[in-house]
Parts: C-alpha cells; sequence; structure tokens
C-alpha cells in the first residue's frame, strides 16, 4: 500500500496528475522503488552517514500539506550530498548520478522511504519520499 501512495504523491508533485488519487498522462514512465538492492546503512563511509543524518534533519521541511508525506527532490539531493562531502567551509561536489546512488542507500535503510524516477519527454526526474513523515 505504501507504493501506491508514493506513487501518487510523486505524480502529483511533478503535476502528472492533477489530484493524487489520479493516474499519469500517457507518455509518462514512473518507477516506485521501495528495494533497491543495496546493504542500506550497514558498513557505509563516513560522507554517506553525514548524507543519512543530513536528509533526516531535512525531512520535517519537505512534508506536504495534504497527506503528510515528505518529498526531497534531486537538485536538493546533490546539495546535501556536497555537504556531507565536503567540510563546513568548503562543500564538496556532487553528481545528480552519485546523489541517486546514495538515496537508493537510504531507501534501503528505512522502511516508508521511497525512490520516485519518472522519464517524461526526455527528461529524468528523481525524488526521494517518505511517507507518513
Amino acid at each position: 500500500m505504501s507504493a501506491a501512495t508514493a506513487r501518487k504523491a510523486a505524480l502529483a508533485y511533478w503535476g502528472f496528475a492533477p489530484k493524487a488519487a489520479a493516474r499519469a498522462s500517457r507518455g509518462v514512465d514512473l518507477q516506485v522503488l521501495g528495494e533497491c538492492g543495496t546493504a542500506g546503512l550497514d558498513e557505509v563511509a563516513a560522507p554517506l552517514k553525514r548524507f543519512a543524518a543530513l536528509v533526516a534533519r531535512e525531512w520535517p521541511e519537505h512534508v506536504g500539506a495534504v497527506g503528510g508525506h515528505a518529498r526531497i527532490p534531486l537538485p536538493l539531493l546533490e546539495r546535501l550530498a556536497g555537504l556531507a562531502k565536503g567540510t563546513d567551509e568548503k562543500p564538496g561536489e556532487s553528481s545528480p548520478d552519485e546523489a541517486e546512488a546514495w538515496a537508493r542507500h537510504l531507501v534501503d535503510a528505512e522502511r516508508k522511504c521511497f525512490l520516485a524516477v519518472s522519464e517524461h519527454r526526455g527528461v529524468r526526474r528523481v525524488l526521494l519520499l517518505k511517507v507518513a513523515v
């Protein structure tokens, strides 16, 4: 049930559906990943642990008004990954692929966390969701 809820939240967030209960328009390819095949946060490097802590701090700021689901888009995940890799004075740089890979670890570590990936008109979108925060 939670994956279906995450799918509806992602569709509404990206504007592919006017209501959270509606389906996407034709041509929207959307996958909601609940398991990504990583080891979660077991035995990961320190930057990934800092990334997980930064994301945990950001969740309350990104809760939607309807349904209480939190959504963090890829650009913010990239910024948080850069902060986790760098120092307070000089943040590091992160690529979209690296931020998505780190988000996959978070999905495997938390039960109510999902990764929505969409392809539409040649644009790839990634959204980290936490259902019922």
